[in-house]
C-alpha cells in the first residue's frame, strides 16, 4: 500500500488503522445500541457521528462502528440477552482518504456510484466496487471520502487509484 497519491486536485492517503465494530441485529436492538451510545440511528446509506464515534448503516440488519475504542463495551448492558452479533473487524480492513475538488473525478474512474453531492452528499456510505475490490465508501466532507476496502485488496486499489490519478488532467 502506497503512503500517498498526489495529483491535480486531489490527494490520497493511507489512514492509520482505527477500531471497527460490526453489529448485527434487528431494527429495535440496533435503534437500543445507537440510543447506548448517544447517537441517533443512521438512515438507509448514510451515516451519524457523535465524537469519536462514526456509526454507519450497510443494511437494515447491520451497522458499522468506527472510530471509538469503547464501542463494544459500552453495548454489553445495554444490548444484554438480546439476540446480537458484536464483531471486532479492526484489522479487517485498509482505509483511504481521498481529499480535493478531484477526488470525485478520482473515484469515478473506478466506481460505478454517481458521486454528484446531490445523489451522495456528505455523510452517505455505500458498499460499492472498486474496480474489481469491494469497497466501502464514506462521503465526509464536500471534497473528501474514506474507501474502506479488505487489506488483501488494498495494494490493488492504491495500484486503480494511482493509474486513475495519473489520468486526471491539470
Amino acid at each position: 500500500m502506497v503512503d500517498a497519491i498526489e495529483a491535480p486536485g486531489v490527494r490520497v492517503r493511507a489512514l492509520a488503522p482505527a477500531p471497527a465494530f460490526l453489529l448485527c441485529g434487528d431494527a429495535p436492538t440496533l435503534a437500543l445500541a445507537c440510543a447506548a451510545l448517544g447517537v441517533d440511528p443512521p438512515a438507509p446509506c448514510a451515516s451519524r457521528a457523535a465524537g469519536p464515534l462514526a456509526v454507519l448503516w450497510l443494511a437494515p440488519d447491520r451497522l458499522l462502528l468506527l472510530g471509538d475504542a469503547q464501542a463494544a463495551s459500552r453495548l454489553r448492558a445495554p444490548l444484554g440477552e438480546r439476540p446480537h452479533a458484536l464483531v471486532d473487524v479492526s484489522d479487517g480492513e485498509a482505509a483511504l482518504e481521498l481529499e480535493g475538488p478531484a477526488a470525485a473525478r478520482l473515484l469515478a474512474c473506478a466506481i460505478m456510484l454517481d458521486l454528484d453531492t446531490g445523489a451522495f452528499p456528505p455523510g452517505a456510505c455505500a458498499r460499492t466496487l472498486l474496480g474489481k475490490a469491494p469497497a466501502l465508501l464514506l462521503r465526509t466532507g464536500e471534497a473528501r471520502f474514506v474507501l474502506r476496502t479488505p487489506r488483501s485488496y488494498a495494494t490493488y486499489a492504491c495500484a486503480l487509484l494511482a493509474e486513475g490519478a495519473r489520468g486526471l488532467a491539470p
